[in-house]
Protein backbone atom coordinates (compact mmCIF):
# COMPACT_ATOMS: atom_id res chain seq x y z
CA UNK A 1 0.00 0.00 0.00
CA UNK A 2 2.84 2.49 1.30
CA UNK A 3 4.47 1.69 -3.06
CA UNK A 4 1.31 2.80 -4.25
CA UNK A 5 0.47 5.68 -2.10
CA UNK A 6 4.32 7.00 -3.30
CA UNK A 7 4.10 6.22 -6.69
CA UNK A 8 0.52 8.09 -6.43
CA UNK A 9 2.41 10.96 -4.65
CA UNK A 10 5.23 11.36 -7.24
CA UNK A 11 3.05 11.55 -10.49
CA UNK A 12 1.01 13.84 -9.28
CA UNK A 13 3.90 15.78 -8.29
CA UNK A 14 5.58 15.31 -11.56
CA UNK A 15 1.72 16.30 -13.62
CA UNK A 16 1.45 19.84 -12.47
CA UNK A 17 3.55 22.27 -14.17
CA UNK A 18 4.01 24.46 -17.17
CA UNK A 19 5.23 25.57 -20.07
CA UNK A 20 7.45 22.53 -20.81
CA UNK A 21 7.22 18.85 -21.17
CA UNK A 22 8.65 15.67 -20.31
CA UNK A 23 8.50 11.88 -21.41
CA UNK A 24 8.97 8.85 -20.64
CA UNK A 25 11.60 6.64 -20.62
CA UNK A 26 9.64 3.96 -22.21
CA UNK A 27 7.79 5.93 -25.27
CA UNK A 28 6.12 9.14 -24.96
CA UNK A 29 3.74 10.18 -22.46
CA UNK A 30 0.02 11.36 -22.72
CA UNK A 31 -0.43 14.97 -24.23
CA UNK A 32 -1.62 16.25 -21.29
CA UNK A 33 0.85 14.86 -19.22
CA UNK A 34 3.76 17.15 -20.96
CA UNK A 35 3.41 19.63 -18.34
CA UNK A 36 5.96 20.05 -15.55
CA UNK A 37 7.99 23.34 -14.45
CA UNK A 38 11.23 21.87 -13.72
CA UNK A 39 12.83 18.89 -13.30
CA UNK A 40 13.52 17.46 -9.68
CA UNK A 41 14.68 14.01 -7.56
CA UNK A 42 11.44 12.77 -7.64
CA UNK A 43 10.24 12.98 -11.40
CA UNK A 44 13.68 11.45 -12.12
CA UNK A 45 13.34 9.05 -9.90
CA UNK A 46 9.90 8.10 -11.65
CA UNK A 47 11.38 7.74 -15.01
CA UNK A 48 10.46 11.52 -16.32
CA UNK A 49 13.24 13.97 -17.71
CA UNK A 50 12.10 17.58 -19.11
CA UNK A 51 12.09 19.39 -22.00
CA UNK A 52 12.10 22.95 -21.76
CA UNK A 53 9.59 24.71 -24.30
CA UNK A 54 9.37 28.29 -24.95
CA UNK A 55 7.57 31.03 -26.71
CA UNK A 56 7.87 31.78 -30.41
CA UNK A 57 6.51 35.55 -31.71
CA UNK A 58 5.31 34.30 -35.10
CA UNK A 59 4.27 37.68 -37.32
CA UNK A 60 4.35 37.98 -41.36
CA UNK A 61 7.55 40.26 -41.43
CA UNK A 62 10.87 41.26 -39.22
CA UNK A 63 9.22 43.92 -37.95
CA UNK A 64 6.22 43.13 -36.66
CA UNK A 65 7.95 40.23 -35.09
CA UNK A 66 10.75 42.11 -33.09
CA UNK A 67 7.73 44.56 -31.90
CA UNK A 68 5.82 41.31 -30.54
CA UNK A 69 8.91 39.39 -28.86
CA UNK A 70 9.45 43.14 -26.42
CA UNK A 71 5.95 42.94 -25.60
CA UNK A 72 6.17 43.51 -21.84
CA UNK A 73 3.53 40.61 -21.21
CA UNK A 74 5.20 38.53 -23.31
CA UNK A 75 8.54 39.30 -21.79
CA UNK A 76 7.35 39.70 -17.80
CA UNK A 77 5.95 35.59 -18.36
CA UNK A 78 9.12 34.36 -20.14
CA UNK A 79 10.87 35.99 -17.53
CA UNK A 80 9.31 34.26 -14.31
CA UNK A 81 9.18 30.97 -16.22
CA UNK A 82 12.88 31.00 -17.15
CA UNK A 83 11.96 30.40 -20.88
CA UNK A 84 12.68 32.10 -23.71
CA UNK A 85 11.31 33.96 -26.81
CA UNK A 86 12.54 32.68 -29.97
CA UNK A 87 11.35 34.44 -33.50
CA UNK A 88 9.89 33.12 -36.85
CA UNK A 89 8.95 35.39 -39.85
CA UNK A 90 5.67 33.31 -41.21
CA UNK A 91 4.59 35.44 -44.35
CA UNK A 92 1.70 32.84 -44.55
CA UNK A 93 -0.05 34.73 -41.69
CA UNK A 94 -0.40 37.59 -44.00
CA UNK A 95 -3.31 35.90 -46.45
CA UNK A 96 -5.95 33.61 -45.21
CA UNK A 97 -6.18 31.85 -48.87
CA UNK A 98 -2.92 29.96 -47.97
CA UNK A 99 -3.61 26.07 -47.45
CA UNK A 100 -1.55 25.69 -43.73
CA UNK A 101 -2.57 21.74 -44.00
CA UNK A 102 0.13 21.98 -47.49
CA UNK A 103 2.90 23.31 -45.15
CA UNK A 104 5.14 22.22 -42.78
CA UNK A 105 4.43 20.76 -39.07
CA UNK A 106 7.83 22.03 -37.32
CA UNK A 107 6.27 23.96 -34.55
CA UNK A 108 6.60 23.48 -30.69
CA UNK A 109 5.41 24.43 -27.59
CA UNK A 110 3.38 28.06 -27.33
CA UNK A 111 3.24 30.39 -31.12
CA UNK A 112 2.65 33.88 -29.93
CA UNK A 113 0.71 36.08 -32.17
CA UNK A 114 -0.82 40.06 -32.13
CA UNK A 115 -4.57 40.60 -31.76
CA UNK A 116 -5.92 41.45 -35.00
CA UNK A 117 -9.57 41.34 -36.58
CA UNK A 118 -8.69 37.79 -38.59
CA UNK A 119 -6.50 36.17 -35.71
CA UNK A 120 -8.39 33.38 -35.48
CA UNK A 121 -7.49 32.64 -38.58
CA UNK A 122 -3.97 32.74 -38.19
CA UNK A 123 -4.61 30.58 -34.61
CA UNK A 124 -6.04 27.83 -36.93
CA UNK A 125 -3.12 28.11 -39.48
CA UNK A 126 -0.37 27.82 -36.60
CA UNK A 127 -2.83 24.70 -34.79
CA UNK A 128 -2.88 22.93 -38.35
CA UNK A 129 0.92 23.13 -38.48
CA UNK A 130 1.70 21.57 -35.27
CA UNK A 131 1.40 24.42 -32.17
CA UNK A 132 -0.07 23.29 -29.28
CA UNK A 133 -0.95 26.75 -27.83
CA UNK A 134 -1.36 29.90 -29.53
CA UNK A 135 -1.27 33.11 -27.45
CA UNK A 136 -3.19 36.35 -28.65
CA UNK A 137 -1.40 39.78 -27.45
CA UNK A 138 -3.40 42.87 -27.93
CA UNK A 139 -0.66 46.32 -27.51
CA UNK A 140 -0.36 47.10 -24.09
CA UNK A 141 -2.37 44.31 -22.46
CA UNK A 142 -1.46 44.92 -18.71
CA UNK A 143 -0.35 41.71 -16.51
CA UNK A 144 -3.89 40.26 -15.73
CA UNK A 145 -5.69 40.09 -12.26
CA UNK A 146 -8.05 37.31 -13.32
CA UNK A 147 -7.67 34.42 -15.76
CA UNK A 148 -11.00 32.94 -16.86
CA UNK A 149 -10.99 29.32 -18.20
CA UNK A 150 -13.28 27.70 -20.50
CA UNK A 151 -12.75 24.35 -22.62
CA UNK A 152 -14.93 23.75 -25.81
CA UNK A 153 -15.42 20.05 -24.93
CA UNK A 154 -14.50 17.65 -22.58
CA UNK A 155 -11.46 16.15 -24.98
CA UNK A 156 -9.64 19.47 -23.94
CA UNK A 157 -10.51 19.72 -20.87
CA UNK A 158 -7.11 17.88 -18.95
CA UNK A 159 -4.49 20.04 -20.74
CA UNK A 160 -6.75 23.12 -20.26
CA UNK A 161 -5.97 22.66 -16.71
CA UNK A 162 -2.82 21.28 -16.79
CA UNK A 163 -1.81 24.84 -18.78
CA UNK A 164 -3.85 26.95 -16.81
CA UNK A 165 -2.16 25.63 -13.31
CA UNK A 166 1.26 26.17 -15.42
CA UNK A 167 0.40 30.17 -16.02
CA UNK A 168 -1.00 30.89 -12.87
CA UNK A 169 2.32 29.56 -11.04
CA UNK A 170 3.96 32.57 -12.51
CA UNK A 171 1.05 34.86 -12.91
CA UNK A 172 -0.69 36.73 -9.09
CA UNK A 173 -4.34 36.56 -10.72
CA UNK A 174 -7.48 34.72 -9.72
CA UNK A 175 -8.85 31.91 -11.47
CA UNK A 176 -12.32 31.41 -12.29
CA UNK A 177 -13.50 28.45 -14.35
CA UNK A 178 -16.70 29.43 -16.34
CA UNK A 179 -19.05 26.70 -17.85
CA UNK A 180 -21.64 27.37 -20.20
CA UNK A 181 -24.72 25.43 -20.86
CA UNK A 182 -27.60 26.28 -23.52
CA UNK A 183 -29.93 28.41 -22.79
CA UNK A 184 -32.55 25.69 -23.33
CA UNK A 185 -31.12 23.01 -21.20
CA UNK A 186 -34.06 21.04 -18.84
CA UNK A 187 -34.53 22.01 -15.60
CA UNK A 188 -34.11 18.34 -14.73
CA UNK A 189 -30.61 18.53 -16.59
CA UNK A 190 -29.15 21.67 -14.95
CA UNK A 191 -27.86 20.15 -11.70
CA UNK A 192 -25.62 18.28 -14.01
CA UNK A 193 -24.01 21.02 -14.51
CA UNK A 194 -23.38 21.89 -11.34
CA UNK A 195 -22.11 18.39 -10.46
CA UNK A 196 -19.39 18.76 -13.40
CA UNK A 197 -17.81 22.21 -11.54
CA UNK A 198 -17.21 19.74 -8.82
CA UNK A 199 -15.82 17.50 -11.02
CA UNK A 200 -13.56 20.40 -13.07
CA UNK A 201 -12.92 21.88 -9.34
CA UNK A 202 -11.18 18.44 -7.79
CA UNK A 203 -9.65 17.65 -10.77
CA UNK A 204 -8.15 20.86 -10.65
CA UNK A 205 -6.85 20.76 -6.91
CA UNK A 206 -6.00 17.21 -6.85
CA UNK A 207 -3.95 16.56 -9.85
CA UNK A 208 -2.88 20.20 -10.70
CA UNK A 209 -2.76 22.25 -7.54
CA UNK A 210 -4.66 24.74 -8.59
CA UNK A 211 -7.46 26.63 -6.53
CA UNK A 212 -9.94 28.34 -8.98
CA UNK A 213 -13.69 29.35 -8.08
CA UNK A 214 -16.36 27.87 -11.02
CA UNK A 215 -19.32 29.57 -12.42
CA UNK A 216 -22.21 27.69 -14.31
CA UNK A 217 -23.71 29.90 -17.23
CA UNK A 218 -26.75 29.35 -19.43
CA UNK A 219 -26.95 30.71 -23.06
CA UNK A 220 -24.66 31.75 -25.75
CA UNK A 221 -20.90 30.48 -25.33
CA UNK A 222 -19.38 33.84 -27.15
CA UNK A 223 -21.34 36.34 -25.65
CA UNK A 224 -21.12 34.67 -22.39
CA UNK A 225 -17.34 34.88 -22.30
CA UNK A 226 -17.32 38.67 -24.01
CA UNK A 227 -19.49 39.88 -21.45
CA UNK A 228 -17.13 38.26 -18.28
CA UNK A 229 -14.33 39.83 -20.07
CA UNK A 230 -15.73 43.26 -20.34
CA UNK A 231 -16.22 43.07 -16.90
CA UNK A 232 -12.33 44.44 -16.29
CA UNK A 233 -9.51 45.01 -18.95
CA UNK A 234 -7.25 43.05 -16.58
CA UNK A 235 -8.37 39.57 -17.63
CA UNK A 236 -6.70 36.98 -19.39
CA UNK A 237 -8.68 34.24 -21.28
CA UNK A 238 -7.87 30.35 -21.49
CA UNK A 239 -9.82 28.59 -24.31
CA UNK A 240 -9.24 24.81 -25.26
CA UNK A 241 -10.36 23.16 -28.18
CA UNK A 242 -9.97 19.86 -29.83
CA UNK A 243 -11.11 20.43 -33.54
CA UNK A 244 -9.25 23.11 -35.15
CA UNK A 245 -11.99 23.20 -38.05
CA UNK A 246 -14.71 25.84 -37.90
CA UNK A 247 -12.78 27.85 -34.76
CA UNK A 248 -13.57 30.75 -36.90
CA UNK A 249 -16.82 30.10 -37.35
CA UNK A 250 -17.68 28.91 -33.86
CA UNK A 251 -15.65 31.86 -32.18
CA UNK A 252 -15.48 34.60 -34.76
CA UNK A 253 -16.58 37.17 -33.00
CA UNK A 254 -14.87 36.61 -29.61
CA UNK A 255 -11.59 38.42 -30.66
CA UNK A 256 -13.72 41.39 -32.33
CA UNK A 257 -15.44 41.97 -29.23
CA UNK A 258 -12.48 41.55 -26.35
CA UNK A 259 -9.95 43.52 -28.37
CA UNK A 260 -7.94 44.45 -24.93
CA UNK A 261 -7.73 40.83 -23.38
CA UNK A 262 -5.21 38.26 -24.36
CA UNK A 263 -6.30 34.92 -25.14
CA UNK A 264 -4.33 31.74 -24.76
CA UNK A 265 -5.61 28.90 -27.00
CA UNK A 266 -5.11 25.35 -26.04
CA UNK A 267 -5.82 22.79 -28.85
CA UNK A 268 -4.94 18.96 -27.98
CA UNK A 269 -6.38 16.50 -30.96
CA UNK A 270 -9.41 14.18 -28.79
CA UNK A 271 -7.41 10.69 -28.44
CA UNK A 272 -8.52 7.33 -30.41
CA UNK A 273 -9.80 4.80 -29.11
CA UNK A 274 -8.66 1.87 -30.56
CA UNK A 275 -10.62 -0.43 -32.74
CA UNK A 276 -12.31 -3.78 -31.28
CA UNK A 277 -10.17 -6.55 -32.64
CA UNK A 278 -12.01 -9.33 -34.58
CA UNK A 279 -11.47 -12.61 -33.33
CA UNK A 280 -10.32 -15.36 -35.33
CA UNK A 281 -11.68 -18.99 -34.80
CA UNK A 282 -9.57 -21.50 -34.57
CA UNK A 283 -9.04 -24.22 -37.56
Amino acid sequence: MNRVLRAAAIHTACVTTSFEGFALRKGRAPKHWRWWRKRSPRCVEAGRTSTRRSFTACAANESEVERLSRHPLLVELATRMSTRVSSRVEPALASSDVDCKAMDRHFSGAAVIASRPDALKNIECLLTRGAEEVFVLPANAPSPQRVLIHWADEAARAATLAVSASMLRHVSAEAVYLDVKPEHTAATDRPQGMRGLLDARSEAQAVHGLEMRTELHFGDVTAELVRRLNESPDQLLILGVSQIAGLAQRFGELLAAIPRSPLLVVYREPESVPEPQTAVGMA
